[in-house]
């Protein structure tokens, strides 16, 4: 989608250039602005990200210089909201593994954006529960054996209920193989996921109650 919008906009001030050439200088001049503006979007598309790291001073880093960031495998980060009331404000999102800590994180956002003043306005810390607890276990085999599969416990870098609990995972409800529409317009879960989450559940319960 946002390829699709970048073409638009590209060819929309293209667009333009060559009917402001053409109305100025008849078609010669329209020739001249659509060489110019291929030129433009050429050159905008090949080099506009090494412009914006040139201008914030960006530089590569080997492992050696900065350790912290080849540690981080992979982060979850959204630029979410984007301000400029007063000052620019960027409001971002980060998801981040348990295997980092949250002053890493600090340090290194300091260091990558030094022309920014950095304010933390919520936190959460990240929830891992190892795979051979037995809430973990109990769960898995309980999935397991009422749907006829051998799957293994996955972790997600996504926020969900299961932290508002100090010992708690997010169990279900997706299953492999039905579409997902999570966050999506018309958001629907089938019926059938409804009676393999009622008899998945059941069972859960019963094991880890009774």
């Amino acid at each position: 989608m946002n390829l699709f919008k970048t073409i638009v906009l590209m060819a929309l001030l293209s667009g333009l250039m060559i009917a402001v050439g053409g109305a100025a200088g008849g078609p010669r001049w329209a020739t001249v602005m659509l060489i110019a503006s291929l030129a433009m979007d050429g050159f905008a598309y090949w080099f506009s990200a090494s412009i914006v790291l040139r201008m914030y001073h960006a530089q590569e880093v080997t492992r050696e210089e900065a350790p912290e960031l080849y540690d981080i495998v992979a982060l979850t980060v959204n630029l979410g909201i984007i301000s400029s009331h007063e000052k620019l404000k960027f409001t971002i999102n980060i998801r981040y593994p348990v295997t980092v800590k949250k002053s890493t994180l600090i340090d290194i956002l300091d260091k990558c954006l030094y022309d920014f003043t950095i304010a933390e306005s919520e936190f959460q810390e990240p929830l891992y529960v190892d795979k051979d607890d037995v809430l973990v276990k109990t769960l898995l085999s309980t999935y397991n054996d009422v749907m006829g599969t051998n799957l293994d416990a996955i972790s997600i870098g996504g926020g969900t209920y299961a932290r508002a609990l100090k010992h708690g995972v997010a169990f279900g409800p997706e299953f492999p193989g039905v579409e997902s529409t999570i966050h999506m317009p018309d958001e629907r879960t089938p019926i059938s996921t409804y009676m393999n989450v009622f008899k998945i559940y059941r069972e859960a319960i019963r094991r880890l109650c009774f």
